[in-house]
């Protein structure tokens, strides 16, 4: 599902569904062998973001 704000209102995406979009692209960019453990740079990183985005999200909707 993507972020969308039409007729039936104000959809946003999980924190679950952005972190496996973002896991998806960076495989995609870096290959398919990237370790996503939390233990692991990379896992770090894309948890950091997600949750970012999350925040983000709830801010816009709160907004909306």
């Amino acid at each position: 599902m993507a972020n969308t704000l039409d007729n039936n209102g104000l959809s946003l995406d999980t924190r679950n569904t952005i972190l496996e979009n973002m896991q998806n692209d960076w495989q995609e960019i870096y290959g398919g062998d990237v370790n996503f453990n939390s233990n692991t740079a990379d896992g770090q990183v894309l948890q950091i973001f997600a949750q970012m985005c999350a925040d983000y999200s709830e801010v816009v909707r709160d907004v909306y």
